[in-house]
């Protein structure tokens, strides 16, 4: 009998190990299967539901958002995702809001909750690989959130009638988090607090929600939840295809392949390795090394870490672990064994 592999194991043996490149990675993540996976661990909507439930609550047809991938396989993965319903493709991933300028979402899509009364809910991924990118990503995760909330006047509701606002979902996928943050999923929400007396009328106001999924290379083997293992395994730059599809399959019940009537179409397989995350460890190494040797220096001076962070140019939250690493060495602040403590557990 005729096999074909599922669309998210051909991402995945295409990506091998391209898997962190950017468009490879959110072809793999667009997959209904893994967009459910995350889902059900972060959109609290649907905690109580089963993964095959959530895939049938994707609505529409969102899309990843598209730049060439500049491979042999590009024209082959373009004809095989049209045909398949389990890759996610049409909402755009643009936001253009007039006077408010234009950004790209990663991922975009939306999912009707499967109650009587049913529930849009419109969810956005991000894929970072950089967790210190100079900036605080839940801040940026925050503005998208704000982004997809005003770009639905006049969409989804009108200046009359705000109830119609529908709640918005940013999810972080963070591919490379340092250790001490690695396998952790925070969510940064709208919360009531009354500060004198109380406000007893029901009201919405849980209308967005940011969330950071945080893991590393370690995470398919420590398998901290099963969300974590699943994304480290697809991810992992250590672990085969091969690898890769039999553990999904058979820890995680992702099926690796599926009978269809036509005849195999295989893709090509990428052999062409690439030295992206040595060329990345490279630059994020030269550019933390540089960021110790000016902390110790200022440590010296007595400065405090706002004041450091402040003169810097960077978040308190970009620049902590390097401070707090430094100042657990005091008064030397010798730089190689403050940058050792930080890689202790690599």
């Amino acid at each position: 009998m005729m096999t074909q592999k599922t669309h998210l194991m051909r991402s995945i043996e295409a990506a091998d190990e391209k898997a962190q490149y950017d468009e490879y990675a959110k072809r793999i993540v667009a997959d209904k299967t893994i967009l459910a996976w995350i889902a059900k661990y972060t959109v609290q909507e649907l905690k109580e539901y089963s993964i095959p439930t959530i895939v049938s609550c994707i609505e529409g047809e969102p899309e990843i958002s598209e730049v060439p991938l500049h491979s042999d396989n590009q024209k082959n993965m373009t004809e095989q995702t049209k045909e398949q319903p389990e890759k996610i493709s049409g909402l755009s991933t643009e936001d253009k809001v007039p006077g408010e300028g234009r950004i790209f979402y990663d991922i975009r899509f939306y999912i009707m909750t499967p109650e009587k009364k049913r529930i849009k809910i419109i969810i956005n991924i991000e894929i970072q690989k950089d967790f210190y990118p100079g900036y605080d990503l839940v801040t940026r995760g925050v503005f998208y959130c704000a982004r997809m909330l005003s770009a639905q006047l006049d969409t989804e509701f009108t200046a009359e009638n705000y109830n119609d606002l529908k709640k918005v979902y940013s999810i972080w996928l963070c591919l490379n988090t340092p250790n001490h943050l690695a396998d952790t999923i925070t969510q940064f929400s709208i919360k009531q607090e009354n500060i004198i007396g109380e406000f007893k009328k029901k009201t919405r106001y849980d209308l967005m929600s940011v969330v950071m999924i945080c893991f590393n290379e370690k995470s398919w083997q420590k398998k901290i939840s099963k969300l974590h293992g699943m994304l480290g395994t697809v991810f992992s730059e250590k672990l085969s295809a091969k690898e890769k599809e039999q553990i999904l399959e058979e820890e995680y019940g992702i099926e690796a392949e599926r009978e269809v009537k036509e005849g195999i179409r295989s893709m090509c397989n990428l052999s062409d390795g690439i030295e992206e995350r040595g060329i990345r460890k490279g630059i994020g190494r030269g550019r933390q090394q540089h960021l110790i040797e000016q902390i110790c220096r200022k440590l010296q001076k007595g400065k405090s870490l706002l004041l450091i962070a402040d003169e810097l140019e960077e978040e308190e939250s970009a620049i902590k672990a390097i401070y707090d690493a430094a100042l657990s060495l005091a008064p030397n602040y010798d730089k190689d064994k403050v940058y050792a403590l930080l890689h202790a557990e690599e």
